[in-house]
């Protein structure tokens, strides 16, 4: 609890949403830049 605790779940809160960004990061740009593959 306390302090570190609220640390550690504000950097796992922005390491999510960090994936989330790269991973749409990747999405998109594969769509825009090869046609996207078909899934």
């Amino acid at each position: 609890g306390g302090i570190s605790g609220m640390s550690f779940e504000i950097a796992k809160f922005i390491a999510i949403i960090a994936v989330i960004l790269f991973v749409v990061s990747l999405l998109v740009g594969g769509l825009r830049g090869r046609g996207g593959p078909r899934i």
